[in-house]
């Protein structure tokens, strides 16, 4: 753990982060999951670059917070399995960032439509 001044790397609080999406998430989770960010942390999008690997969603907080305190945070949205630092290159205004890890359903259950109609309150005999 390096020291800088008084404080520990963990204790430095950011006003700026980076998420980093898989792309094993499908592109309504991601939108979902950027809603809800924006809502937890009063955040503001400032850039959202997307690639076959990977989605980075450059996020301004309204307040600074310490990356301890924003991965647990992530960790308690639904659809979240997992939220851990993670060293990004030529992406972002920090160095760091944070790899989120969403749910995602089977290829299969896209294909069927099952999980859209099932939260439409469609049944299979009424497609």
């Amino acid at each position: 753990m390096e020291n800088i001044g008084q404080l520990t790397a963990e204790e430095i609080q950011h006003d700026q982060a980076t998420l980093v999406i898989p792309s094993t998430a499908d592109a309504s989770r991601v939108r979902d999951f950027t809603e809800k960010v924006k809502q937890v942390f009063a955040a503001r999008i400032l850039k959202t670059v997307g690639s076959w690997r990977e989605t980075f969603i450059i996020l301004e907080l309204n307040r600074p917070i310490t990356m301890p305190n924003m991965l647990g945070i992530l960790a308690t949205i639904p659809g979240v399995e997992g939220a851990e630092e993670k060293q990004i290159r030529n992406h972002g205004a920090t160095p760091k960032g944070i790899l989120v890890t969403l749910a995602r359903t089977t290829t299969d259950d896209y294909r069927s439509g099952e999980p859209v109609a099932q939260e439409a309150g469609i049944s299979s005999d009424m497609r």
